[in-house]
């Protein structure tokens, strides 16, 4: 998702830089890219991309278009278009996206929703295999 030769699934350049020394303690509401390699103890609302760097931790929810996690996150993550798990990384929380891509190395213990487009273009999560059951049987 963030290499070059790969397409982001969101736009726009970081637009915000938590640096390695910087702690901040509190809800981050952004409506462009941020790029994490400090502390955040709090949670990320409506930023169009979360990029957590290897030295980067989230304590809080994070809800996104997109989000690259080469650090830690201890949180739900709602991310619309992609969430990208990298090497080393580790995501401790209940997950929601279109997309997911988890590489080997890396660590996600929570459980996973996929979200869907329907034919109006909407979104809506799939339903778990005992959901479809039950609605195909009424």
């Amino acid at each position: 998702m963030f290499s070059s030769n790969k397409k982001k699934s969101f736009s726009g350049k970081i637009e915000t830089l938590i640096s390695q020394d910087t702690y901040i303690e509190g809800t981050i509401e952004s409506s462009g890219t941020l790029r994490i390699d400090g502390t955040v103890k709090g949670g990320i609302k409506k930023a169009d991309g979360v990029i957590v760097g290897e030295n980067g931790i989230v304590e809080g929810d994070i809800n996104s278009k997109g989000v690259s996690l080469a650090g830690r996150i201890r949180g739900n993550v709602y991310s619309e278009v992609e969430l990208e798990l990298l090497p080393g990384s580790t995501l401790t929380g209940d997950i929601e996206t279109s997309k997911l891509s988890i590489a080997e190395g890396a660590h996600f213990d929570g459980v996973c929703t996929m979200i869907e487009e329907d034919s109006t273009g909407r979104r809506k999560k799939q339903g778990t295999k005992k959901e479809k059951e039950e609605s195909s049987s009424t």
